[in-house]
């Protein structure tokens, strides 16, 4: 069964409260142990980590297109961009199937979440982000849950970018989403696009003499504003500018789980983690929840941004209220958005 999301509108209305007294007079679950009895079914994909280069590497010879909708939003890759890439492969997946708009579907459980599309809570934390970082607040650990084009990581990326070589303490980015297909054609490319943006193109292309690109297609033709040839060069001079500033990014791909707690077990503790559109479904909630919760340290700031009701789905910000005052968690609204009848939000969480 196939939905909608049916977004509306783009305005953004800022309102602060206090955090809401989770206490509802029932026993509370103890997120940690829920998490741990949790199997994940044999439909759903394991979680994997995967490497900037590996993914990269995969577009090799591709000539990408983005498209920058103000300063304030980091470039993203067109969608028609990732169809015609997924045209041009052979013997597609039902997963890529999906990606190709072959199916009509906005997402398909087990199989595809919607990665592809910018949905309009991905702006409304954009903006959070923005007003939270003005004062010059920084964040050196963070991760994002259900990322997709990870717009809200590539806004901060792009902070960390502007600030001077090693000058910083190390940086760390998680990016994580169901499909790996999804980090390959949009979550990396935003990021590497991020930091091209902030590029002398023209100085950066003649140091690395970058050779054409492998299609023919592009052979007798030179990119244009907006569009970057994806070669071996390239990858490692973005490589590279990530070390010199002291930047690591991760991939992770697969479903909310213990295993997906665990690949991220020992590691430095998050004081950011990011969500948006990630609560749609009131049967993958409880465990997104626990999957959140089990990635918090009483220094984490978690902010989730969703719509006040998903139609055709059931899930929403009631629904993952109710599941935080279960388990005796706080947390407060820090941003309502009512614009073309659709109500959305973003949640602070907070341990």
């Amino acid at each position: 069964m196939s939905f909608s999301f049916g977004f509306s509108g783009d305005d953004i209305d800022d309102t602060n409260s206090a955090f809401a007294d989770s206490g509802n007079g029932n026993s509370v679950i103890d997120y940690k142990t829920s998490l741990l009895q949790l199997e994940i079914p044999a439909s759903i994909q394991r979680p994997q980590k995967h490497g900037i280069k590996e993914l990269l590497m995969q577009s090799l010879g591709v000539r990408m297109s983005y498209d920058i909708d103000s300063p304030s939003i980091p470039p993203r890759r067109d969608l028609f961009d990732v169809k015609h890439q997924l045209m041009s492969q052979d013997n597609l997946t039902e997963t890529e199937q999906i990606l190709l708009g072959l199916t009509n579907e906005d997402l398909r459980v087990a199989k595809y979440e919607g990665g592809l599309k910018s949905w309009e809570c991905t702006f409304d934390l954009i903006d959070v982000l923005e007003k939270k970082t003005a004062g010059g607040k920084i964040y050196n650990s963070i991760i994002e849950l259900g990322c997709g084009t990870a717009l809200p990581s590539a806004a901060l990326l792009k902070k960390m970018l502007q600030q001077p070589n090693g000058a910083q303490t190390p940086r760390r980015l998680v990016l994580a989403d169901y499909n790996e297909s999804v980090l390959k054609l949009v979550t990396v490319p935003n990021l590497l696009f991020t930091w091209y943006e902030l590029q002398d193109k023209d100085q950066l292309l003649q140091a690395l003499q970058t050779p054409k690109p492998s299609s023919e297609l592009h052979q007798n033709t030179k990119a244009e504003n907006g569009e970057v040839d994806i070669t071996e060069p390239l990858i490692d001079a973005f490589i590279a500018s990530l070390n010199e500033h002291n930047i690591n990014l991760e991939f992770i791909s697969g479903g909310w789980s213990k295993e997906f707690v665990q690949l991220l077990a020992g590691t430095t503790p998050f004081d950011l983690l990011l969500a948006s559109e990630t609560i749609y479904s009131p049967e993958t909630l409880p465990v997104f929840t626990d999957t959140m919760l089990n990635l918090m340290s009483s220094q984490t700031e978690a902010l989730v941004a969703a719509k006040r009701v998903y139609f055709g789905v059931g899930g929403g910000i009631p629904e993952f209220e109710r599941c935080l005052d279960q388990r005796g968690i706080k947390y407060k609204s820090i941003l309502d958005v009512t614009s073309g009848g659709v109500v959305r939000g973003v949640l602070e969480v907070l341990l």
